[in-house]
């Protein structure tokens, strides 16, 4: 479309600066592609995007002005641009699919398969940026919000037997010798001062008698634990219940494997629920767009027999959604007081996982299919914006209204309907 190829082909030899094809560089003048960018996307030397320097007609024979990371042989497959970098291409590409995923939406709730994250009722790290007791929101291969001490190894796992809310859990793993641990410290624990706190989590070691749960205020209290004592391999739910200090120093809440030999420790649906207080106010998950139903489980969590899919919808003039630097799911106290431990599930729209320059993202599962005219009528629009203003003539511009006239039109055809009666929670 954009008229930048000049040649493809296959490498017959190289050398650290050269790359020869005696089957199709087949200009007839020296220098005829210097200037030019020549990229390897296969084989040899896969992935080295260079300049060219200099050519030579009759050894049909391109020169770099870098040198390659590995000599270019017949397995090096290769393309020259004339005007961008084979780089720009990928980077419009992704921008073009990056923009049309703000027109995609997919549903949130349990039923879908597509979010399992839920909100705990009363719990103290669902709110404050005190975040991700259910080990859902992940950076990478780590679930974010927790500190790790050196002795530990800690991954997401999402195993279906490996799971016990959601869809991931916290892998934790020993050194063989130290105490290993991982670690939430709460923000504003001021206001829990002389308060009681019950620290709740489900856990599966592969050790009996190796993993705990740990509460303290910072010191100035004993901190209280509990063990698992089921035996290898077993969920278990532990508790452990504190009283702050009136004047704590801290809040802090650990999952911990024992001193001794190398152990695995799983931990999922952990909380830590105020009992002397009424929270109305939970953080609303980041990637969480539109809200339009909020439910709750009838039976306590910690009340395995109640509260498994025993759902029933929070009325809507109960909730509402508050703006702000991060959005929350507030409940007014003049209409509902939410109890404690209770899940509650959201059901709404949310993007798709935003995809890097070149990468497509994996902490999340979805994908989208881009209408691939789309996808390129707005990489040839940003193809043609990136050229340097001198060279921006006449018919560049004209081309450049044509390609934005084409994806706008196409864009009120991609977008999605918003669920009935949804209430935005965050802008795209």
């Amino acid at each position: 479309m954009m008229g930048d190829l000049v040649v493809e082909g296959t490498a017959t030899s190289g050398s650290s600066t050269t790359l020869v094809d005696t089957n199709n560089l087949l200009f007839a003048n020296d220098d005829d592609l210097n200037g030019f960018w020549l990229a390897i996307y296969e084989g040899t030397a896969l992935g080295n995007e260079r300049p060219i320097g200099d050519f030579t007609a009759s050894s049909d024979t391109i020169t770099v002005t870098d040198t390659f990371s590995a000599t270019p042989d017949t397995t090096s497959d290769y393309i020259v641009t004339r005007r961008w970098r084979p780089q720009q291409y990928i980077d419009a590409v992704a921008a073009a699919v990056r923009r049309a995923q703000l027109f995609q939406l997919f549903p949130l709730d349990d039923l879908t398969g597509n979010f399992h994250e839920m909100i705990t009722l009363g719990d103290i790290l669902s709110t404050d940026g005190n975040a991700n007791g259910q080990f859902e929101d992940i950076s990478g291969t780590f679930p974010t919000g927790w500190t790790i001490d050196g002795n530990t190894t800690m991954t997401v796992d999402t195993g279906v037997d490996n799971v016990r809310r959601g869809r991931s859990s916290a892998k934790l793993t020993s050194d063989g010798s130290n105490l290993a641990q991982i670690r939430e410290s709460v923000l504003h624990f001021d206001r829990y001062a002389g308060t009681s706190v019950t620290l709740r989590a489900k856990a599966q070691p592969d050790t009996s008698d190796r993993c705990l749960l740990r509460v303290g205020d910072g010191g100035v209290s004993t901190a209280v634990t509990d063990t698992h004592a089921d035996g290898a391999s077993v969920w278990q739910e532990l508790a452990a219940s504190l009283t702050l200090s009136d004047k704590p120093k801290g809040l802090d809440v650990d999952c911990e494997i024992s001193a001794g030999g190398a152990v695995n420790a799983r931990f999922d649906d952990v909380r830590l629920i105020w009992d002397a207080g009424t929270i109305y106010e939970y953080d609303l998950p980041a990637r969480l767009v539109y809200l339009s139903k909020v439910e709750i489980e009838i039976g306590s969590a910690s009340n395995a027999s109640l509260r498994e899919e025993a759902w029933e919808t929070i009325p809507r003039r109960f909730w509402k959604v508050q703006h702000g630097a991060s959005a929350k799911l507030v409940f007014l106290p003049e209409f509902y007081t939410p109890p404690r431990d209770r899940h509650i599930r959201l059901t709404g729209q949310a993007h798709p996982a935003t995809i890097t320059a070149a990468t497509p993202a994996t902490a999340w599962p979805e994908t989208i299919e881009a209408n691939a005219e789309y996808v390129k009528a707005y990489a040839r629009w940003y193809l043609l914006n990136s050229l340097p203003y001198e060279m921006v003539n006449e018919s560049i511009r004209r081309q450049i209204r044509d390609a934005q006239s084409v994806y706008l039109e196409m864009e009120d055809q991609l977008r999605v309907a918003v669920l009935p009666g949804a209430e935005i929670v965050r802008a795209a």
